[in-house]
């Protein structure tokens, strides 16, 4: 019995649902008809926008790798610098830097001093006076 009832009320939400699509589909196909007589006027309008989009991504893209490749040079640049830098404080703090630079000041002093002891001095001659042509004229 109890099945039976199950059986009737499904005949009848059946039933029920099958008038309710034939009334609600035609009402749906207009409305989508509308939709989309709205939206292939502004098709043309949307594919421009789509084609400026995506050639405004392209551009983008270009220059996401363009900034990709400057970074890369400039880190491998900065890495050449640090390893400069670690090279030349190496030597800075190498002994041949710490006993050469002092033993060679020293080297260059003596010979400045050599240099300047050997070097004949000029012996400052006594200058004559020329007098000008008017004070020889003065004279006779």
């Amino acid at each position: 019995m109890f099945v039976r009832v199950l059986q009737i009320i499904a005949i009848v939400v059946i039933a029920f649902a099958i008038l309710l699509f034939i009334i609600l589909l035609p009402l749906l196909s207009r409305l989508l008809k509308k939709l989309n007589k709205s939206l292939s006027a502004g098709r043309p309008a949307i594919a421009r926008e789509m084609s400026t989009s995506l050639g405004e991504m392209k551009a983008a893209q270009d220059q996401i790798e363009s900034v990709a490749v400057y970074t890369d040079s400039v880190e491998s640049g900065m890495k050449a610098a640090i390893s400069a830098a670690d090279r030349a404080v190496g030597f800075l703090e190498s002994n041949a830097f710490q006993v050469g630079l002092p033993a060679l000041i020293w080297v260059l002093f003596l010979t400045i001093s050599i240099f300047r002891v050997l070097k004949p001095r000029n012996v400052k001659k006594k200058v004559t006076v020329i007098p000008p042509p008017s004070w020889e004229s003065e004279s006779e």
